[in-house]
């Protein structure tokens, strides 16, 4: 009998983490495909499927506080002017196999409906849980960057 035990303790060692390396390689090789549809969708200002990226209950925090991420969130994104995106995914960090960590940087640029230039640049980092067999975003944290020195 306890040696019975022992083989079950000795396998869920074993495979517990073989389970979660698969769940791990799966987030990283997810990540370059997340960041280019986001860019896609961001390009055609596809409301419904930047939204559908995003937990229902999906915070933006930052400088200005916590908000919500919905779909009228989203629609003030492009309310102003004209924007172009770019974007890195430098780190895809799985935690659990339902949970990651993301980061990167990214530049909006364009202008507002007056025609003056806007240019945003900052580092982002985004806690990623996967719902529904899909990766969405729970939490988007956001730090603007200093301008470059002239």
């Amino acid at each position: 009998m306890r040696r019975t035990i022992f083989l079950a303790i000795l396998a869920s060692v074993f495979l517990v983490p073989s389970a979660f390396a698969d769940d791990d390689a799966d987030f990283r090789k997810a990540a370059p495909q997340i960041r280019l549809a986001f860019l896609e969708a961001f390009a055609k200002q596809d409301v419904a499927w930047l939204a559908a990226g995003y937990t229902s209950d999906a915070v933006s925090v930052g400088p200005m506080g916590v908000h919500p991420i919905n779909a009228k969130a989203i629609e003030g994104w492009f309310a102003n002017g004209p924007r172009t995106i770019e974007t890195t995914f430098d780190q895809a960090l799985p935690l659990s196999a339902d949970v990651a960590l993301g980061i990167g940087t990214f530049r909006i640029a364009g202008k507002t409906l007056k025609g003056e230039p806007v240019a945003v640049t900052a580092r982002w980092a985004n806690t990623y849980v996967r719902q529904d067999g899909r990766w969405k975003i729970r939490m988007a944290t956001m730090i603007s960057l200093p301008p470059p020195a002239k």
